[in-house]
């Protein structure tokens, strides 16, 4: 650093230690994001798309067209619902950091809200499990536990394959 003036190498130092902190806080983040992803519940898979639309998963649990029309109206239905609940939870967690942004923060309205953000957290769970219960009923408990058990088996295939590429293994042929 012979030569450069003691302003540019502060500067030079400091931005490098920013880019660092930025850097750990992206790779903090990810390693986050995929622990969360890896404990997501099997039901997760089940609201993001129309299983029984599968040839393979329709034939193994013998899905008839009236199921497949039962599933898919049990499907929009719950869509549309959670859709509903989970902008609910976006607008009053927003509001929520609204309020203990704020220069003077009312305590009470900050714990009265928080409690309206866990209720819209709970209403969310109990959509979801009453479209499960809902599958449930048009499959009947044997295909159910079926179901139930090719998610499980697709769940740690995929995980197990994410797993083998970020430990940089070389993939099963």
């Amino acid at each position: 650093m012979k030569g450069l003036p003691v302003k540019s190498s502060i500067k030079t130092y400091l931005f490098m230690m920013a880019l660092i902190c930025s850097a750990g806080f992206i790779l903090f983040g990810a390693v986050q994001a995929r622990a969360m992803d890896m404990h997501h519940g099997i039901d997760q898979c089940m609201h993001y798309f129309k299983w029984w639309q599968s040839p393979e998963l329709s034939k193994d649990l013998g899905i008839t067209a009236g199921e497949k029309q039962s599933l898919d109206d049990l499907f929009r239905k719950n869509r549309d619902k959670l859709v509903d609940l989970k902008s609910s939870l976006m607008k009053d967690r927003f509001k929520l950091r609204d309020m203990i942004e704020k220069d003077t923060v009312d305590e009470v309205s900050v714990l009265a809200l928080n409690k309206v953000v866990e209720e819209d957290r709970l209403m969310i769970s109990n959509e979801r499990i009453m479209y499960m219960l809902g599958m449930r009923k048009i499959l009947g408990p044997d295909r159910f536990h079926r179901l139930m058990a090719k998610f499980h088996e697709m769940k740690g295939k995929r995980h197990s394959h994410a797993d083998k590429e970020f430990r940089h293994e070389p993939k099963e042929q």
